[in-house]
């Protein structure tokens, strides 16, 4: 059963749209990508709040926008050519993962390393390298929490043989640890790995190995690591593909997933899925089907997990409804790991990004008009809040004002915190010729 969102929207609470005066603009997000997350705006904002933000994007050729704001206020950009992702933490430091190419003709061989600059970003610092120069595929993932411990993991590939899962860990205030392989055979290659962190320093690692969903827990301040434990996807449905992993408080953690055959997009029969490790336990339950269907076109916009401040399991993503038509949609389980009926948030649309605020969370999305691949014209950027019942309000514009006004304009938004426990939402405006903008609002 579908629980579907009062239709009324709330009196904007948003602040004009401010343009980020960068050179290169947000990518489209368009799903010819296993992950979609890494299609959006990144914004992170440390420990106590504290300005400046910091926002981070793909560019062109594969280099990374950074940008430090106050605010909807720029305060300066940066372009990397060697990192990969990126987050703010404590009250005035970046921690950037890079990941240089050395070695173009062998498998693309890169060399991982991270970085650690100041949240203004007038200095980066200097690199310090993680293990040796090793062939990856897909891009690393990266977690990093509010004190800057971190999880970074990826696909290692292996001449002739499966990949190989590979993580290297970063208590805070320390450095990062030698590379470890926590799995050699069997790893499902069309499938991206999970990452979280908790604020109490514990990570997840999620991945597809032999159709089923894997995970492990490594504790970073000791390196204790726990046993692998893995569970089947609901029957019927693929193995995963875009796996995400949400995590909050030390407590509940939810790893959500996609499943869909991997051609020039992911095409056909969709399903996603979740499953719910609980307090105490490195073990995940039993997994849930959250929905499946046939989609004319392609799943925009990524599935996202997030855990609120009260232990409550979130997934956001886009549900194939009839041909030509996606809406999105999320799927709150209480503190015991029982989920509530899915509530659709739009007509029809792309899910942006879901984030935690406050005691509970906020969720963004692209409403968009019904599309013969899936999406049509966008109509409009939104966002929802959780109230005190725990389900999400009704829909607050941020914007709908494009350059372009047609396929090629506003883009799902992604969503971060603000200075003032509010929320910060950053995304694009694309036009096929000159114009465009990356923007930024407050709430």
């Amino acid at each position: 059963m579908l629980v579907v969102a009062a239709p009324a929207e709330a009196a904007p609470p948003w602040s004009a749209p401010v343009a980020i005066p960068v050179s290169q603009l947000p990518p489209r997000v368009e799903a010819n990508e296993l992950d979609q997350a890494g299609l959006l705006p990144h914004l992170s904002a440390g420990k106590f709040l504290a300005a400046p933000q910091l926002v981070w994007w793909r560019g062109g050729e594969d280099s990374r926008t950074l940008v430090a704001l106050n605010g909807t206020q720029t305060l300066r950009v940066r372009t990397s050519r060697s990192a990969v992702a990126s987050s703010r933490y404590a009250v005035s430091r970046v921690l950037t993962l890079d990941a240089r190419i050395v070695d173009r003709a062998n498998l693309e061989r890169k060399q991982l390393g991270y970085r650690i600059g100041d949240a203004r970003l007038e200095r980066l610092g200097s690199v310090r390298e993680i293990g040796g120069p090793r062939s990856i595929r897909w891009a690393p993932q990266l977690a990093v929490n509010e004190d800057g411990a971190a999880i970074a993991a990826w696909h290692h590939i292996v001449r002739g043989r499966s990949d190989e899962i590979q993580v290297a860990w970063r208590p805070a205030g320390g450095s990062f640890s030698a590379i470890r392989t926590i799995a050699t055979t069997g790893i499902d290659d069309e499938s991206i790995v999970g990452v979280g962190i908790d604020t109490g320093g514990r990570a997840v690692v999620a991945y597809s190995r032999n159709g089923r969903l894997a995970v492990r827990a490594i504790h970073v301040k000791t390196g204790w690591m726990s046993a692998e434990a893995s569970v089947a996807p609901p029957a019927g449905q693929r193995r995963p593909t875009e796996i995400v992993v949400g995590t909050g408080e030390p407590g509940n953690v939810v790893v959500a997933w996609r499943a869909y055959p991997v051609t020039e997009g992911p095409t056909g029969h969709v399903d996603a899925a979740a499953a719910i490790i609980p307090v105490g336990s490195n073990r995940p339950r039993a997994a849930v089907s959250l929905a499946e269907g046939n989609l004319v076109g392609y799943p925009r916009g990524p599935i996202a997990a997030t855990v609120d401040a009260t232990g409550r399991p979130i997934v956001a993503w886009t549900v194939p409804a009839t041909p030509g038509v996606s809406v999105p949609t999320v799927r709150i389980a209480d503190q015991s790991g029982a989920w509530g009926a899915p509530q659709v948030l739009d007509a029809s649309g792309s899910i942006g990004s879901l984030v935690r605020v406050g005691e509970g969370a906020a969720v963004s999305w692209l409403r968009e008009s019904p599309g013969g691949e899936g999406h049509g014209d966008p109509l409009g950027v939104f966002a929802s809040v959780t109230g005190p019942d725990g389900r999400f309000g009704p829909a607050e514009l941020i914007d709908d004002v494009s350059a372009a006004n047609r396929f090629d304009g506003l883009q799902p938004p992604g969503l971060g915190p603000s200075v003032t426990g509010g929320l910060l939402a950053v995304y694009a405006d694309l036009n096929n010729g000159p114009g465009g903008s990356a923007r930024v609002s407050s709430r």
